[in-house]
């Protein structure tokens, strides 16, 4: 190639163009993103965004900077990345359906806040009929010897009669406030806190049937079978029409009950 043809070449190239060429993509209608505009969001728009990787239906949220329309935003600040439905903010990472706010990582899903693994239960051992356990939930096992029936009726539980027929102090009574009387205050109290839900007061009545009322309007019902022995019992509280605790034997006819709050 010679110095000639060479010098064309550069006469050709420094030439100027067509003085107007845009080298920008112009919008074909009036909601698309401008695409060499400062803001890739445009305010009430119906485009895609310039990156092309999010549908955006609307501005920014200054909330929870969030673009709408990508999640189903409840228009709480998520730390932890999770979606809430409820609209609590859960700081563990965990979605909790009930609307709980469990920081302890565990979903609850009967509406507890505690990290539930399980129904909560007691179990009423009575093989020994003379030192009767009863096992709260947290593991203590209570002892209660002679005592066992001073706190049954105590909390209205008992189910061999009401306290007056039996000749002992009954909800409510001094007596029961006294660890030295009631097994399930002091040591015990994780039996009287189990059983919590249940609020009998004032005069009881017993139907012989199984039945025991409650002047404020508390029930225990006791459901055997022809030998006599349990087949359910519940306990339904003063505000209440369903039992907020179910007791059931382990196995028929057995020695032991498992007492389950509902």
């Amino acid at each position: 190639m010679n110095k000639a043809f060479i010098a064309l070449i550069f006469a050709f190239a420094c030439k100027d163009g067509p003085a107007d060429v845009d080298a920008t993509v112009l919008d074909t209608g009036p909601d698309l993103e401008k695409d060499s505009g400062v803001d890739p969001f445009d305010a009430g728009d119906t485009g895609p965004v310039d990156t092309g990787t999010t549908a955006d239906v609307g501005p920014r949220d200054a909330g929870d900077a969030q673009l709408d329309g990508d999640v189903p935003d409840d228009g709480a600040i998520d730390t932890d990345g999770a979606i809430d439905p409820d609209g609590a903010i859960d700081p563990d990472g965990a979605i909790d359906p009930d609307g709980a706010i469990d920081p302890n990582g565990a979903i609850d899903p009967d509406g507890g806040d505690a990290g539930d693994t399980g129904p909560v239960q007691l179990i009423e051992d009575f093989t020994d009929p003379v030192n009767e356990i009863l096992t709260c939930p947290n593991a203590v096992q209570v002892l209660t010897g002679a005592n066992v029936e001073n706190g049954t009726q105590c909390l209205g539980i008992d189910g061999s009669g009401c306290p007056d027929a039996r000749g002992l102090p009954g909800p409510g009574a001094p007596e029961c406030a006294d660890p030295n009387h009631n097994p399930f205050i002091g040591a015990g109290q994780c039996v009287t806190d189990f059983f919590a839900c249940f609020d009998p007061m004032g005069a009881c009545t017993n139907d012989g049937a199984g039945n025991f009322a409650w002047g404020n309007g508390a029930m225990q019902a006791i459901m055997v079978d022809a030998m006599g022995r349990l087949v359910r019992s519940e306990f339904i509280p003063s505000t209440s029409t369903v039992p907020c605790v179910v007791g059931l034997p382990e196995t028929p006819g057995g020695t032991r009950v498992i007492y389950t709050q509902q």
